[in-house]
């Protein structure tokens, strides 16, 4: 029963399990030959969910960033065209309509934490296509 459980813990579909590392033999200049191991490529659960926490952005900071200057937000989140696009439209809204301008206040907090969202979820997909795992 206890092996049953320990095969079952390491069947998630989507994730591989960690394979051994590779062992080559280098000849030193004193004719020894030591053995080598190469870097594992752990594709473990745990080191998949490290790597994407570590990735992942912030949806409260890229709210504050749109809301601070506008489609900093999303220049944060790898989207530089938009911010840059973004910032452009409100820079000209504001020198046309004045402080009218605000209304897109609440719509630029919104979207950051979208934007964030939408990064987050791409991040996921990414990692799992480079590492070449199925995607769900």
């Amino acid at each position: 029963m206890a092996r049953a459980m320990a095969e079952r813990q390491h069947s998630y579909p989507g994730f591989a399990q960690p394979q051994p590392a590779p062992q080559y033999t280098h000849n030193s200049p004193n004719n020894v030959s030591v053995v080598v191991n190469t870097p594992q490529r752990d594709t473990g659960d745990a080191a998949l969910m490290l790597l994407v926490e570590s990735q992942k952005k912030s949806g409260w900071l890229a709210a504050f960033l749109n809301l601070v200057i506008a489609g900093a937000g999303y220049a944060y989140c790898g989207r530089w065209l938009l911010g840059i696009v973004v910032f452009l439209f409100v820079l000209v809204a504001f020198s046309i309509a004045g402080p009218i301008a605000w209304i897109y206040a609440p719509i630029m907090f919104i979207d950051g934490f979208l934007c964030a969202g939408r990064y987050n979820r791409e991040l996921v997909t990414r990692i799992l296509r480079n590492r070449s795992l199925p995607t769900r």
